[in-house]
C-alpha cells in the first residue's frame, strides 16, 4: 500500500505541474484505510472507507487495492449510487462488467475470463500436463472461483489432467479456525508437483505456511503457481492483526517483500 500511495503521490505531482495534462484543475489525494476493523469482514470495511470518501466531498475514488472482490463490488456501487467515478487497479470480477449497476466504474486489468485462460496457457507452455487445484472458499475470498470456470475449461482444451478434485481451502471460521490440513493431505494423496492456487494472496498464503508446517509439498520437487505470490508486506500485517504468527513459530515463512520462496525468515 505504501508503494502504491508513493505511485500516486508522484502522479499528483505530475499533474499539478503540466498543466497539459488537465488544464486548470488541481489534484488532490486523500487516503482511506480499507482494513480500519478487524472485526468485520473486507466488504464492510471497504464500504465504510468508499462512504467517508464521498462524504469528503472526494470527486472520484481509487479502489481498494487489496483483490478483495466483495469489497471493491460494495465500494462500486456505492460510488454508482453517488455519481462518483471510480477505478479499481485490482479487481477481476466479472460482475464488475454490469453497467446497470457499476456505471461510473473502471477497472486496469482484464476480465477473470482471461486471467483464468492465461493460468492453464501458461502451465501448458511450461510443458506440465498434470496438477492439483486449491480454490479459496467463496465466503472467504470470492476472487478464486471467478477464475476457476475459464481456468478448468482452457485446461480441458489444452489436454491438462486436473488431478483429484479442486479442494477448497478456508472455510467460515477463516482464518484461526479452518482446516487447511485435510485439504492439503488430499493435494499430496494426488501425487501432483504443480499446485494451483486460485485465491487472492492471503489464504494460499496460509495454505502454504500450513504446508510448511507439516513439512508437505513445500521440497524442491513441488511447484506453486499462485494469482498474487505468497507472503509480502500486507499478509504479514493482516498475520499480526489476527495474532495468526504464534501458530507458524518454528515455521520457516517467506520474507515479506523478499523474492517469492527463495527469502526466508523465522516468524
Amino acid at each position: 500500500m505504501t508503494l502504491r500511495m508513493s505511485g500516486l503521490r508522484a502522479l499528483q505531482l505530475n499533474i499539478n505541474h503540466q498543466n497539459d495534462i488537465l488544464p486548470n484543475i488541481y489534484l488532490n489525494i486523500t487516503g482511506y484505510n480499507s482494513f480500519q476493523d478487524k472485526f468485520i469482514d473486507s466488504a464492510a470495511n471497504g464500504l465504510t472507507a468508499a462512504i467517508a470518501a464521498t462524504r469528503d466531498g472526494n470527486n472520484a475514488i481509487i479502489g481498494d487495492a487489496y483483490l478483495a472482490a466483495d469489497a471493491t463490488l460494495l465500494e462500486s456501487i456505492w460510488a454508482s449510487t453517488q455519481n462518483v467515478p471510480i477505478c479499481s487497479p485490482t479487481t477481476i470480477d466479472d460482475e464488475l462488467s454490469d453497467r446497470s449497476l457499476y456505471y461510473t466504474s473502471f477497472r486496469t486489468v482484464p476480465s477473470a475470463d482471461i486471467h483464468g485462460r492465461a493460468f492453464a496457457l501458461w502451465i501448458h507452455a511450461m510443458g506440465w500436463h498434470r496438477v492439483a487445484v486449491m480454490v479459496a472458499n467463496r465466503n472467504v475470498d470470492k476472487f478464486g472461483y471467478t477464475l476457476l470456470p475459464s481456468f478448468l475449461d482452457q485446461a480441458s482444451t489444452l489436454g491438462i489432467e486436473v488431478l483429484g478434485t479442486v479442494q477448497e481451502i478456508g472455510d467460515g471460521r477463516f482464518p484461526l479456525g479452518s482446516d487447511f490440513l485435510t485439504p492439503l493431505k488430499a493435494v499430496a494423496a494426488t501425487n501432483a508437483r504443480i499446485i494451483v492456487g486460485m485465491s487472492s494472496i492471503f489464504p494460499i498464503s496460509l495454505a502454504y505456511l500450513w504446508a510448511k508446517k507439516y513439512n508437505m509439498l513445500t521440497s524442491q520437487e513441488y511447484v506453486w503457481i499462485t494469482y498474487e505470490g505468497i507472503m509480502n508486506d500486507n499478509v504479514a500485517g493482516v498475520m499480526e492483526v489476527y495474532g495468526y504468527q504464534h501458530i507458524f513459530e518454528n515455521v520457516l515463512i517467506p520474507e515479506a517483500g523478499g523474492p517469492i520462496n527463495s527469502t526466508y525468515t523465522r516468524s
